[in-house]
């Protein structure tokens, strides 16, 4: 297939995304693109194969074949590690959910140790506390962290009415925000704050209600917990 160049635009899907970052995008000639792997390079297409030289530029001025992602499921947009949160009624914290730092609060040996039991999860998750790129000049940090809960206090804002996180800008840290951004935890905040929302329409409640009265947040957690929500890590 021939491809043209897109300087500064790529499309999918019959949306398109404009910057820098997209400069050596390629993008095919309506109607021509291919049926490729589910997967592969937000907004443009993934490119199968090199591309011919193309002088000074580099590789790829006239053709190359392009295994595209549209309609595939891909996602449109570039996906972000760390997002702007959400001043939570409740943070979590490295000492809640870090294996070492909850080792320090307890003042136990970090195998003897768990994560802090919320009263108020609504979801689990378990990762390593994984943060890229830091200010000091670190390429990458690992920090082991403990299964841990999703607390409904992380959901809510403190000020702002009518309004939920629905993914990774709950109210985490820049360092818990390692262990609470990945999909499987972004997916069960997302059921949890829909099914939130749908049981405050229901009962004409307050967000924020749910949390303050204790008859309010066990009904809301058997709801989700008979929907197959796990609140709690098996022992």
């Amino acid at each position: 297939q021939r491809l043209r160049r897109a300087p500064a635009t790529a499309t999918a899907g019959g949306s398109s995304m404009r910057g820098p970052w997209l400069s050596g995008c390629w993008r095919l000639p309506e109607g021509k693109l291919s049926a490729g792997p589910r997967g592969g390079l937000p907004g443009g297409g993934l490119l199968a194969g090199e591309p011919p030289d193309d002088g000074d530029r580099g590789r790829g001025e006239d053709e190359g074949s392009v295994a595209h992602t549209a309609g595939s499921g891909a996602g449109e947009g570039a996906a972000s590690r760390e997002s702007r949160r959400i001043c939570a009624a409740f943070t979590v914290c490295e000492q809640h959910v870090g294996t070492e730092a909850r080792a320090k609060v307890l003042g136990k040996p970090s195998d003897q140790v768990a994560a802090e039991y919320f009263h108020d999860t609504v979801g689990i998750g378990s990762y390593r506390i994984d943060l890229h790129p830091s200010t000091g000049g670190d390429n990458y940090i690992d920090i082991a962290s403990l299964p841990f809960q999703i607390p409904l206090g992380a959901l809510l804002p403190r000020r702002v009415e009518n309004l939920l996180p629905a993914c990774k800008n709950l109210g985490v840290t820049h360092i818990t925000n390692g262990c609470y951004r990945l999909h499987p935890v972004e997916w069960n905040i997302g059921e949890a704050v829909g099914a939130l929302a749908a049981f405050c329409v229901n009962k004409k409640l307050v967000l924020r209600e749910v949390r303050a009265k204790g008859f309010l947040l066990k009904e809301f957690q058997s709801m989700i917990t008979r929907q197959g929500v796990r609140l709690v890590w098996p022992k």
